[in-house]
Order: structure tokens, then C-alpha cells, then sequence
């Protein structure tokens, strides 16, 4: 499916109150002024259902403050989120080079802007983990992935067979 969202605001988040005095923008100031409550004027987002689980594909959102983009899986049957993208300050002005063909995109990377900083949500979804790359913020669009942030091992490690597990005879 598709998901568009007109007009909407973010009403005291913990997370963007976090990034707000942890990371702050390039040149020390902070990402935005209010953090309590955060104007949007567009989401859009694909997303596929199944399972209990939502997979949301190239989410993005845009304010004149604060932007941003998402992927990843919301798991209700086990009450585990794990998505990952970029919160872009400034998001208007950020973007105005990804309009230049090329340019754009070794520079700003798509609708992630010149400046953004990298971001993951894992764990349980009452209280995630929210984890931030200030150094992403410096990095040009192209080597940004380089600098996504930390979390889980995408695959879970393999069990031994019960044999290798049991004590062996002599």
C-alpha cells in the first residue's frame, strides 16, 4: 500500500528531544527550536503487510524544520520495531542541492540533504533502542551508508544441533 499524510505534527517525542540536545546541527546549534512539538507538512511511504509485521519502504517526511526518511519493519506479533533512516535540519533549505541532477546525488543522497544525521529504532516497540551517527552528518550523500547507525545483527546466529551441545563419552 501507500501511505500520504498532509499537515501533521510530532507532540513531545523523547527521541527528537534526545537528537535535539545530543547531536545538535553542523555548527553546534540545535536541530529544532521547539522539540515538543515538530511541524510536518508531507509524509508518503510504501509499505506491505503481512504476518503481523508492516514493512515500510522509502518513507519520507518533510517539514520546513525537519525532515527526514524511514525503512524497516514493525513486528506486532512480537511487539519489535526495527527501522532505520535519516533526520535531515533544515529540511527545505538541506534539499535545495538534490534538485541538481548529479550533483544531488553524490552530494545530498536522495531526499536525505547535504547535512543529516543517520538514525536506527530496534527492540521492543514500547521502549526502543534509538541510536544516532553524528558523523553521518558530515559525510556526503554517496558514503553516507558507511556511517548508518548501530544496532542488531540483521541475521540471527545459528543454533548448534542438540548433539554438539551434549557431553561427550569417553
Amino acid at each position: 500500500g501507500e501511505l500520504s499524510i498532509k499537515r501533521f505534527a510530532i507532540l513531545d517525542e523523547a527521541a527528537i528531544t534526545d537528537l535535539n540536545a545530543r547531536a545538535g546541527a553542523p555548527g553546534g546549534r540545535a536541530i529544532v527550536t521547539d522539540p515538543k512539538n515538530v511541524q510536518f507538512t508531507r509524509l508518503n511511504a510504501t509499505f506491505s503487510m503481512g504476518s503481523g509485521k508492516i514493512t515500510i519502504k522509502d518513507g519520507v517526511m518533510s517539514g520546513p524544520v525537519l525532515g527526514g526518511t524511514v525503512e524497516g519493519t514493525i513486528d506486532y506479533a512480537k511487539s519489535n520495531i526495527d527501522v532505520k533512516g535519516a533526520v535531515v535540519p533544515a529540511y527545505l533549505v538541506n534539499n535545495l542541492l538534490n534538485k541538481i541532477p548529479l550533483v544531488g546525488q553524490l552530494l545530498g543522497g536522495e531526499n536525505e540533504g547535504l547535512f543529516s544525521i543517520n538514525y536506527r529504532a530496534y527492540g521492543p516497540i514500547a521502549s526502543p533502542q534509538v541510536t544516532y551517527n553524528p558523523l553521518s552528518a558530515v559525510a556526503p550523500g554517496f558514503l553516507r551508508k558507511l556511517f548508518e547507525a548501530g544496532g542488531p545483527a540483521e541475521e540471527t546466529p545459528t543454533k548448534l544441533p542438540p548433539k554438539a551441545l551434549a557431553p561427550t563419552q569417553p
